[in-house]
């Protein structure tokens, strides 16, 4: 009997790692179909100018130290910025799903008590990127966004992985790491990771220093490898912060408020975006803590602060990383994608808190239940909004090359002045940043100029697709009165759509 309970065991077991990675193989694809449907946006064609401009790899080094210099700091996120726009651009959207995926098994490993190929916590922090990560389309798509935000972010994430996983090794043996080499090699990764965003690199320096104090609490001395990568930290941060052109570029933005009056607008239009991005994450976060407070009260749970622990680590993360912009003017909303991920990796740590507590006492699997229900709908939403989202990046895609192509086309025929066809309006989606930086009909317009200096003619400016293509002889004028007819009705009916709210 035992042995046969022993052989089914063995077989879960195997058929949990094999669809564990099947699901990893399938998240790279995903995000690889969405990248390769993504054409170059905005900053994209002004850097893309400059790397044209290098020669070599030193070129590139001289133009990030332009940079450093003239207006911002983040030169690791900005050099493979840099990088990827000299390689050939498949090479990007590639190396950009990789480190999607790479992102997400890095949630994964920080997700305690998970089982071995635990695949709840593997699909609910997959959903998480897809659903909640803050402007997918401009942090994890856009190229330039994805370099700052996504790479930079994994690079972060990746930091306090390791530092984290080599003291629990230290623990585990009662033995300090003397290995230089290993010490070397985490100086320089905190170095990278203080280096690549300032209120996330902080954030990842407030996460040494909690395993630091946290390592003196219970053992009464310092860890030698944890002082080493809060120095490589504070090293990276302190290069980024410092760097000359963040005083230039802050000269350009302009605030209605100084002095504490400032500093309270500033407040509130962080907390209106926390607000607007993170509401739905942060009520199913108060609601896990009031499950397990009562679960402890209950008498179902005996540890409840060791439950609590790290849920909160994280939620302080988030809000730590969300404030620390109190410190600058104008934020974006992508710069809240670090924070937001240290808020999901709360949400879902709380989410196996919750579950393990419940297992634990053995009277109930409501909890258990209702997390795998979450993540059946979620599932499913994200099914039908892969598939129609996707159909629209096709659409998009098509536009923007027929764009290129005509433009070229207009060139070689000594044209300087060219007009082309902006993306039909019906086929804008949530992963998609051409709303945002789409061509205006005025040729000053700054993604019309980066455009006109990409492409080296004098001007470029869009009208709508219908009116293009009647003046192309594309289309005739009854046509194209017919297509537009027909995209405001496409309109109409995706305004009449039942939404869920938040989603």
């Amino acid at each position: 009997m035992l042995k046969d309970h022993n052989m089914q065991n063995e077989k879960y077991q195997k058929l949990c790692r094999a669809a564990f990675f099947v699901i990893v193989g399938l998240a790279f694809l995903a995000v690889f179909i969405y990248n390769y449907y993504t054409p170059m946006l905005s900053d994209d064609f002004s850097y893309g100018l400059q790397v044209r401009k290098a020669h070599s790899f030193a070129d590139l080094i001289r133009q990030e130290y332009e940079q450093y210099l003239n207006w911002n700091g983040r030169s690791v996120v900005h050099l493979l910025l840099r990088i990827t726009l000299s390689l050939p651009t498949i090479l990007f959207k590639f190396s950009n799903s990789i480190v999607f995926t790479i992102l997400l098994l890095l949630m994964y490993l920080n997700i305690e008590h998970r089982k071995k190929h635990d695949l709840f916590v593997l699909l609910i922090s997959l959903m998480g990127l897809w659903l909640f990560t803050v402007d997918f389309r401009q942090t994890v798509l856009w190229q330039t966004g994805a370099c700052n935000y996504l790479w930079g972010s994994t690079i972060i994430l990746g930091f306090m992985t390791l530092a984290e996983k080599l003291h629990e090794k230290e623990v585990m043996t009662g033995k300090t790491l003397k290995n230089i080499p290993v010490f070397i090699g985490l100086f320089v990764f905190g170095v990278a990771a203080g280096w690549c965003n300032e209120n996330t690199s902080g954030a990842a320096l407030l996460f040494i220093l909690y395993l630091l104090v946290r390592c003196r609490i219970r053992t009464g001395k310092l860890s030698p490898l944890l002082l080493c990568a809060a120095a490589g930290n504070i090293a990276g941060l302190f290069i980024m912060v410092s760097a000359p052109g963040n005083a230039i570029r802050s000269s350009y933005r302009t605030e209605l408020h100084s002095g504490l009056v400032g500093l309270s607008a500033r407040f509130m239009n962080i907390t209106m975006t926390i607000r607007d991005y993170f509401f739905i994450l942060i009520v199913v976060f108060f609601a896990e803590m009031i499950v397990l407070i009562l679960q402890a009260q209950d008498g179902r749970d005996k540890d409840l602060k060791k439950r609590l622990e790290r849920p909160l680590l994280f939620a302080f993360l988030f809000l730590a990383a969300s404030y620390a912009l109190l410190l600058t003017s104008a934020t974006q909303p992508r710069a809240f994608f670090g924070a937001g991920l240290f808020l999901l990796v709360a949400v879902i740590q709380g989410m196996q808190e919750c579950m393990l507590s419940e297992k634990q006492a053995g009277k109930s699997i409501l909890m258990r239940s209702a997390c795998w229900s979450v993540l059946a709908f979620l599932l499913l939403h994200f099914t039908f909004t892969y598939i129609e989202c996707g159909g629209n990046l096709v659409r998009i895609y098509r536009d923007v090359n027929e764009r290129f192509a005509y433009i070229e086309e207009q060139k070689a025929a000594g044209e300087e002045d060219i007009t082309v066809a902006q993306v039909h309006p019906s086929f804008f989606n949530d992963y998609s940043a051409i709303e945002e930086m789409e061509l205006s009909e005025a040729w000053q317009y700054w993604t019309n100029v980066g455009y006109a200096e990409y492409f080296e003619v004098s001007t470029v400016c869009a009208i709508p697709y219908d009116d293009w293509a009647v003046m192309t002889g594309r289309e005739t004028q009854e046509e194209a009165d017919i297509s537009r007819a027909i995209e405001e009705e496409d309109e109409l009916q995706g305004e009449r759509r039942i939404l869920i709210p938040g989603f």
